[in-house]
């Protein structure tokens, strides 16, 4: 459906994990990133952290499955615990999480 866009340039697919391709943007370049992480701690850290100074100040990250984890399968996320670490250390502001009560939450970030 983005052929078009594909066509001229103005959407370029990067086929790759987040962390791998992120040295091939340079700082302050996107206005805003969506993640959806594995939901371990560690690897959604890393990525945080690897896309925090390609963010515009004023820019934004959002992200998926802002939960404790998956009741069903027993399974603990990490995405709360390492989302909250990422905004204190580096001074970013949690500014938005969805009620979404089907769903896992989804979260936004602002590097301010």
């Amino acid at each position: 459906s983005f052929k078009d866009k594909i066509d001229e340039g103005s959407v370029i697919i990067n086929r790759k994990m987040s962390t791998e391709v992120v040295g091939e943007f340079e700082n302050n370049y996107f206005d805003w990133i969506y993640i959806d992480t594995d939901h371990t701690y560690n690897n959604t850290l890393a990525e945080l952290t690897a896309y925090a100074e390609k963010i515009k100040v004023g820019g934004f990250i959002a992200g998926h499955d802002y939960a404790m984890g998956s009741w069903l399968t027993g399974i603990k996320f990490g995405v709360i615990e390492a989302v909250s670490e990422f905004c204190v250390k580096n001074k970013w502001k949690l500014v938005y999480v969805t009620a979404d009560y089907t769903e896992n939450p989804s979260f936004v970030i602002q590097r301010i």
